[in-house]
């Protein structure tokens, strides 16, 4: 027996071909029971096989003129997927050139049948302590607020002043009786903030979106967002989808880091994300960094987020550009701070050389395997950049010399040299591979790569930052951007009384860094790249496949007023090219709807994994800076 109605149905795909809402006539017994955003199994494909979808609209009418197959049943009746959380995805599908079914892949994870059938909510409802007495960080709707970098110490606690700015911010929406998402880039930024959390009473309130979480963990955190309680969702980039009922306000923090752009599909940005929840919720959005990113500048400087900073003394930075590595300041800053307690140094690459060169015709020394750039790790053997793989004999290809040398040092060598110079000190080498977090305030010297230093307990002595000159001229189009962001990080694990040196900077930005002028510094490269007419100041897209395909791609881009073709180019070590076009922002809707049309096109080649599995001929992304 039919209701009339219709329920139009999206599959979780990332396949442009099901990229569409799909109409199903509500049967009569499910009408009563059936909602928007609940998950239902439907026969589909001309073998009728079921398969489970979510409802997206329902209607009274459908405009397919065939007959239309009903729902079978519903999986579950709890609603999955809230109607603003449908919103997002399909307005960051509109935006972005996106298939609504990878979206709805990251808004909803796999339905756990054992966990919800154990659900159930907490009935007492926790409340929020009132013996911190808190000033609102601000009353303003968008909010682009600068920290200063430094340890302080706030309700017995001692951590970097971002943390307590992020806990004084939960607090007040907490106590607004509204819940708070807290993106971070890192799952290190994640544990800091637990912590700090646990330390002034707040852990009952976290919901934590962690990366590492099995299947069970992601439905039951889901689940507990749906939950009309004040919480605080903290995570990285998929925190942004919690589906929280009463949400009061997002906290970007550090969006210039690398960890919020997704390397894998959807490639979405964290900042895009919580741009376009803002607008859909209407809720308060405050992006948090020590330095800007040139994006953010820009959005300061149309009006539409209100830049802050605070007023705190700023750190104690000096800076050289003699031309030495480790030059006289360093020793000195390092021998004062070890007198104090435990001292950080920050290089730039990990392993003991960064990389290998023919000593007697000086060409730099390639893999035998892929040809890509060869380094030392900590172990002294010779690997490849590109493949990883072990080179034991390494023979130059421009005069078939055996004999190399290595270039400048990295973490591992770094620390046996200081090692030498202030014997009987303590020294600790902590990079990506370290499983050392902590530390305590007995003197120490760290020797770090950028995002993996241990916390101090009270804040390091002293921080050194070398390398300076080779994290400035990396082949990138923001290096100049990463790199002060990477370095006012080092910053925030100084303690307050602390002193720092910047090794390798040329003197105009080495006295801008002493005054802390990072937002002059902002607003200086985004001038350049409006100059160049390179992303913040326009919109970028990369589109990757085969060159046929890519022609009737350009030729289209070519149509859009104020679209510029970068060119084509082939990528290496593939068969493929990659298409590069910028273009204004008020044409991101037609630019949108020509590249999800180009991806649907039934002329494009038929691409597979080296699995063998089917792959989308034309991958695209969208504001991908990464590609210049």
């Amino acid at each position: 027996m039919s209701t009339g109605h219709v329920a139009r149905v999206a599959f979780v795909s990332a396949l442009p071909q099901l990229d569409r809402l799909f109409d199903y006539e509500i049967p009569a017994q499910l009408a009563d029971a059936i909602k928007v955003g609940q998950l239902v199994t439907v026969p589909f494909g001309r073998s009728a096989k079921s398969r489970e979808g979510f409802v997206i609209e329902i209607d009274t009418a459908s405009n397919f003129a065939g007959e239309l197959s009903q729902i079978t049943s519903i999986v579950s009746p709890r609603v999955l997927l809230a109607p603003k959380i449908i919103s997002l995805c399909q307005a960051l599908a509109s935006r972005q050139a996106l298939s609504l079914g990878e979206l709805l892949k990251s808004a909803c994870p796999d339905r756990m049948v054992r966990v919800d059938k154990s659900w159930a909510a907490n009935e007492s409802q926790a409340e929020v302590s009132e013996n911190h007495t808190h000033e609102a960080v601000t009353d303003v709707q968008l909010v682009s607020l600068t920290v200063m970098p430094g340890v302080v110490t706030h309700n017995g606690v001692t951590e970097s002043r971002w943390l307590h700015e992020i806990e004084r911010f939960c607090h007040q929406i907490l106590t607004s009786h509204k819940s708070v998402i807290i993106c971070v880039p890192d799952f290190r930024d994640v544990d800091r903030l637990k912590l700090v959390f646990a330390q002034l009473s707040l852990s009952e309130f976290v919901n934590t979106y962690e990366t590492g979480a099995t299947k069970s963990e992601q439905y039951a955190r889901h689940l507990r967002a749906l939950d009309s309680k004040p919480q605080i969702v903290l995570g990285s980039r998929t925190s942004l989808y919690a589906p929280l009922t009463n949400l009061g306000a997002i906290v970007v923090w550090d969006e210039g880091d690398e960890g919020h752009q997704d390397e894998s599909s959807p490639y979405l940005h964290s900042r895009d994300v919580a741009l376009v929840r803002q607008t859909i919720e209407d809720c308060q959005l405050v992006f948090m960094h020590h330095s800007k990113s040139t994006t953010i500048k820009r959005l300061e400087n149309i009006g539409y987020l209100q830049p802050l900073s605070e007023t705190q003394a700023r750190p104690h930075v000096s800076y050289s550009s003699d031309g030495f590595r480790v030059d006289s300041l360093a020793h000195q800053v390092i021998k004062d701070g070890l007198k104090a307690g435990a001292v950080l140094v920050q290089v730039a690459a990990k392993g003991s050389s960064t990389s290998i060169s023919c000593s007697d015709c000086g060409t730099r020394s390639s893999c035998t395997f892929c040809n890509g750039p060869l380094w030392e790790n900590s172990k002294q053997q010779v690997l490849c950049r590109v493949c990883s793989g072990f080179n034991l004999q390494v023979r130059c290809r421009n005069c078939s010399s055996s004999k190399t040398k290595r270039g400048r040092a990295g973490a591992s060598r770094t620390l046996q040299e200081f090692g030498k110079s202030f014997p009987g000190v303590r020294l600790i080498e902590s990079t990506g591979e370290s499983e050392l977090s902590f530390l305590n305030d007995e003197p120490a010297l760290v020797v770090s790569t950028s995002g993996a230093e241990p916390i101090c307990d009270s804040g390091y002595a002293a921080v050194v930052i070398l390398d300076a000159d080779l994290e400035l001229s990396r082949d990138q189009l923001d290096a100049t951007e990463q790199a002060i962001r990477k370095w006012a990080n080092s910053l925030s694990l100084l303690a307050q009384r602390g002193k720092a040196a910047i090794i390798g900077v040329s003197p105009e930005l080495g006295q801008a860094l002493s005054l802390w002028q990072v937002d002059e510094l902002a607003a200086k490269l985004l001038q350049e790249r409006v100059e160049l007419g390179f992303p913040p100041a326009v919109r970028l897209v990369s589109i990757s496949g085969s060159r046929e395909d890519l022609q009737p791609v350009k030729t289209a881009l070519e149509q859009i007023d104020g679209a510029r073709i970068l060119g084509i180019s082939a990528l290496e070590g593939t068969t493929d090219s990659r298409l590069l076009a910028t273009y204004p922002y008020s044409a991101g809707v037609a630019v949108a709807k020509i590249l999800r049309s180009a991806a649907l096109a039934p002329a494009l080649t038929k691409r597979f994994t080296k699995s063998g599995r089917i792959q989308r001929p034309l991958t695209i992304k969208m504001d991908d800076a990464k590609v210049l």
